[in-house]
């Protein structure tokens, strides 16, 4: 495995379906709750209004951020919601961290790779309890 595809698997977390964006807001409500009190996911999104009868709305792109303090170091991640290919309008099927451009996975923060296996333990473990019904 060459160094961008390691970098690819570490950032990105994969959820076992596609999730409209109330159900991935949930899902990040969890998130933020289980790393602990400290921590903050803020986030922004961005989509689309129709305007003719019968046409809907949804969210088409989140984008974000995590603050996460570790000992008397923070770490701080960019993220995105992964747009589902499935249903791409308004469905996402995962997360991906966004890294200082330009870093080899060895260059990151290790508080902030901290983060993002936190956040994958999370989430699968999240998923893996009672079908997915902790987020909900």
């Amino acid at each position: 495995m060459n160094e961008l595809q390691k970098l690819l698997k570490k950032t990105t977390i994969n959820f076992p379906g596609a999730f409209n964006f109330e159900d991935a807001r949930k899902i990040l409500r969890y998130v933020e709750k289980e790393l602990g009190e400290n921590v903050r996911v803020d986030g922004n999104f961005s989509g689309h209004l129709g305007i003719n009868q019968g046409e809907s709305c949804y969210v088409s792109e989140v984008r974000g951020l995590m603050v996460y303090p570790e000992g008397k170091q923070i770490g701080l991640s960019g993220f995105s919601l992964i747009r589902s290919g499935e249903n791409s309008r308004g469905y996402f099927s995962g997360l991906k961290f966004e890294p200082p451009v330009g870093c080899d996975l060895d260059e990151i923060n290790p508080v902030e790779l901290n983060l993002y296996d936190r956040v994958r333990d999370i989430i699968e473990e999240g998923f893996a309890e009672s079908e997915n019904l902790i987020f909900f």
